[in-house]
């Protein structure tokens, strides 16, 4: 029979469709037709495959995106601490019974410690005596004999008034030997600002409050209205921007000071400047804080870029030493260390715990695996509390106590299981997304 003559096609009988009545039935059709058939087959089998890919694809985008809802709603409208108790992290394991946290404040039932006494405070006193009529008898009329003694008690008081100092400056006529008859004034009271008629101890108000105490001006001087001693906004505004080459002096001997130290810890965040420069179109500055051991540094900057950490450590002499900037991850440190070598970074732990919390919010089926690193990352913490209660400041590292030595181990040993896990996580083929991406951050700035 000629090839493009009938084809015949027999479907191989099964088990499972032996009693149908079209089981053992014979299907005839042309060559051309079964080509149709199989391309057409062929053409929808690949079609399933691709709809099958695009609809992981775009499950995968909706978890992801699904996740930054829940991490968008939990910035928005979750509490904004980070510190919780540790039965709440702990809750999705087996435990049945946690200690109640213990209350703050004076505890029911225990002993007090009684009034705080001051001494160093100034005493007024004060006499308090019956009034002329309660000094009688009221059914005999006659007075009552004073004992000689009184009943003591005391009461705090804070009184804050202003006041007028006027300067009384003697005038002396001079004697004249030389032909001049010249008056001699005594010398003028010292002010901060010439001229100005706001004394030192204002001034002194003035910076504590808005420096010391973080307030707003326009607080204090709606304070200094209430008592009494109302002040212009401009004058005072005026009066810090004059004071301020006065400082500077003292800042430049500040930074000159911590850059002698070796251990910092750095940050920044944003900060609201209204004064409008050049090539800048809003109003967002930022504070750059960098802490030593004995100096607080803060400036503030137009940008974030890392030129501002580059000009504070660029008087640092190469070979000093080693310096080691305790900072988040933020690339500005991590160019800082790249042009200057001297300069060690040390990842806060902080940062690398919030990683694995935000990954537990925004994939709630991961919680359990994020919340166990979670309580690793705290059992460092612990161990390193532990350690410092027996650190000695004038010891090197390697004579220090025991003590010190047998939690400086165990730390040592609880950060090296750490590092073996995070590889043995890694190296699972199924791991999931997020616990991968977080695992890589841990790896990169371990």
């Amino acid at each position: 029979m000629d090839h493009t003559a009938l084809l015949y096609a027999s479907a191989a009988p099964t088990e499972q469709c032996d009693d149908l009545p079209f089981a053992r039935e014979t299907v005839v059709l042309s060559k051309l037709d079964y080509i149709e058939l199989k391309s057409q087959c062929n053409f929808y089998k690949t079609q399933h495959e691709r709809a099958l890919g695009r609809e992981a694809e775009l499950k995968q985008q909706l978890a992801q995106e699904q996740a930054k809802v829940r991490d968008l709603n939990q910035r928005l409208y979750g509490k904004k601490s980070e510190q919780s108790k540790r039965h709440e992290t702990l809750s999705h394991s087996n435990e049945q019974s946690v200690t109640p946290a213990r209350s703050r404040g004076q505890q029911p039932g225990s002993r007090g410690h009684g009034r705080t006494l001051r001494p160093h405070l100034p005493v007024r006193e004060e006499i308090r005596d019956l009034a002329e009529d309660e000094k009688y008898c009221v059914d005999c009329g006659l007075p009552h004999r004073d004992l000689g003694t009184t009943e003591d008690s005391e009461i705090i008081e804070i009184r804050v008034a202003p006041y007028l100092r006027r300067i009384r400056r003697k005038k002396y006529r001079g004697c004249g030997c030389q032909g001049e008859k010249r008056i001699v004034t005594a010398s003028p009271a010292p002010r901060v600002l010439p001229r100005s008629m706001l004394g030192v101890s204002v001034w002194v108000e003035i910076l504590l409050d808005k420096y010391l105490s973080a307030q707003a001006t326009h607080r204090l001087l709606n304070d200094f209205a209430h008592l009494g001693c109302p002040l212009s906004q401009g004058t005072v505004t005026g009066g810090l921007q004059r004071l301020v080459p006065l400082f500077d002096p003292l800042v430049d001997a500040l930074r000159e000071k911590q850059l002698t130290e070796r251990l910092f810890h750095a940050d920044e965040t944003g900060w609201k400047v209204f004064e409008e420069i050049e090539n800048k179109a809003s109003n967002r500055w930022y504070l750059w804080v960098t802490q030593s051991p004995s100096v607080v540094h803060y400036q503030m900057a137009p940008g974030r870029d890392a030129g501002v950490p580059l000009d504070h450590f660029s008087e640092l002499e190469a070979g000093q030493f080693p310096v080691f900037l305790v900072c988040d991850r933020y690339s500005a440190y991590k160019k800082l260390a790249r042009q200057l070598p001297i300069i060690v970074l040390a990842f806060c732990w902080a940062h690398v715990r919030r990683d694995f919390l935000d990954a537990a919010r925004r994939w709630p089926d991961q919680k359990a695996w994020m919340f166990e690193w979670v309580e690793a990352i705290g059992e460092l913490y612990h161990l390193n509390a532990l350690r410092l209660l027996h650190w000695e400041e004038d010891k090197p590292l390697g004579r220090q106590s025991s003590a010190f030595q047998r939690h400086h181990r165990a730390l040592r040993k609880h950060l090296s299981w750490m590092k073996a896990r995070r590889e043995a996580c890694l190296q699972q083929p199924d791991l999931h997304a997020a616990q991968r991406a977080v695992l890589t951050s841990l790896t990169n700035h371990w």
